[in-house]
């Protein structure tokens, strides 16, 4: 039988994940640093991020926490900035953050749905941009965004333990 997990090496490869100190995002920052890859751990608390690094250069990976706001676009041209400066670049982008604005459509004001919309549109376009542009300039790359069925089907309250308050209109069409 073939050993197919060489195929899968991440060794040489920066990934970056946005959304990296959360609950998926951790797994990922993990995932890809098991398969060989430098990862960047980005969100908005990067003390949360560092925890995440820590943990992946205790395990012998290598690790790089960046502070990452998507709302913000300095915040991304500086955190572009830092993973070209130290790293050289972006070979993978994991498109993971999402906005936390909850709330039910009827509440929902037009302040919370741009606020959302500046993280998971226009932070998600200018994240993207920016990291296809590094990978342009090295020749190869990947994109990877996280998506939910929850873009494509109705959300069954009954399945949640929070029911559907936790959840905003705006994540059912970011995803």
């Amino acid at each position: 039988m073939s050993d197919f997990s060489q195929s899968f090496r991440l060794d040489g490869r920066v990934a970056l994940v946005t959304g990296g100190a959360g609950t998926i995002g951790r797994s990922l920052c993990d995932g890809l640093a098991g398969a060989g890859a430098t990862v960047i751990c980005a969100a908005r608390h990067v003390d949360k991020c560092e925890a995440v690094a820590a943990g992946i250069r205790d395990r012998g990976g290598a690790a790089l926490a960046l502070r990452l706001d998507l709302a913000d676009p300095a915040s991304i041209d500086d955190a572009i900035s830092e993973a070209r400066q130290r790293l050289g670049g972006v070979d993978i982008l994991v498109n993971n953050a999402i906005s936390q604005f909850p709330g039910h459509v009827e509440r929902y004001s037009v302040e919370d749905w741009a606020a959302s919309m500046a993280v998971d549109g226009t932070g998600f376009f200018k994240i993207t941009q920016s990291c296809l542009n590094l990978m342009l300039e090295r020749g190869r790359g990947n994109i990877i965004t996280i998506a939910s069925i929850l873009g494509v089907v109705a959300a069954e309250a009954g399945l949640y333990s929070r029911g559907l308050d936790g959840f905003r209109p705006s994540y059912f069409f970011t995803k």
